[in-house]
């Protein structure tokens, strides 16, 4: 095997699902871990080949629930026994849901207690940054028309937004400054340090550091082979 991540817990408290990566294509996918079991002790038995990581919705009775997960841009899903903790029936299609968008097996998809799915659409990647206030109305826009925008990470000032645009870390100012293009070989999951004035994000199969005001290179702040993206 070469990795292990993407844990999601399950309604019990005791079990989660999460994905095995591994060369052999027969081990590679989605499995039922127990949080108070030793590795070697684990449920080696695949639940499901890896589409995307899925995401438990319940049916309401506490003892059952679907599990969501897009297959080919399209929200898919199965019935999964919480006892026996198995699935049930075959998969199908959410209707009244056309494509929605994921990042490698990330589905930009949430199920919350009483049934609504929230969900990102697929389609055009060109997308804007705005501000939305609590009750859900946009109140400014800060940049319209960005390539691949993901991640936005807010400042702990709450004066700089952290964003991936095509692949690349960028700095946002909510005061309409310039953006600070802060990356050019790559960039991931954006988090701004405590005091606001260096971005951490992974690149490269590590973690790495870069001043948020563009006065810097980014630094390793992690060794190469000991950390994997996501």
């Amino acid at each position: 095997e070469d990795f292990h991540f993407g844990a999601s817990p399950l309604p019990d408290g005791r079990h989660f699902l999460y994905f095995r990566g591994s060369k052999d294509a027969n081990n590679a996918g989605i499995y039922v871990g127990r949080v108070d079991a030793e590795p070697k002790n684990q449920n080696l038995t695949r639940l499901m080949a890896a589409g995307t990581l899925p995401v438990y919705a319940s049916d309401g009775d506490g003892e059952s629930g679907r599990l969501l997960f897009v297959r080919n841009g399209i929200l898919m899903a199965q019935s999964f026994d919480l006892g026996r903790l198995v699935l049930d029936g075959e998969p199908v299609r959410i209707p009244a849901i056309d494509r929605v968008q994921s990042l490698e097996i990330f589905p930009a998809v949430s199920a919350s207690a009483n049934g609504a799915i929230a969900y990102r659409p697929g389609g055009s990647e060109m997308a804007s940054l705005v501000l939305v206030s609590k009750d859900g109305k946009e109140s400014a826009t800060i940049a319209g028309s960005l390539d691949k925008a993901e991640h936005p990470r807010l400042s702990p000032d709450g004066r700089s937004v952290a964003l991936i645009v095509a692949s690349q870390l960028w700095k946002y100012d909510l005061d309409g400054r310039p953006p600070i293009k802060l990356t050019f070989d790559g960039a991931l999951s954006p988090v701004w340090s405590r005091a606001g004035d260096k971005i951490v994000y992974e690149g490269g199969g590590t973690l790495r550091a870069v001043p948020a005001d563009g006065s810097g290179k980014p630094e390793q702040v992690a060794p190469k082979g000991h950390f994997h993206p996501h």
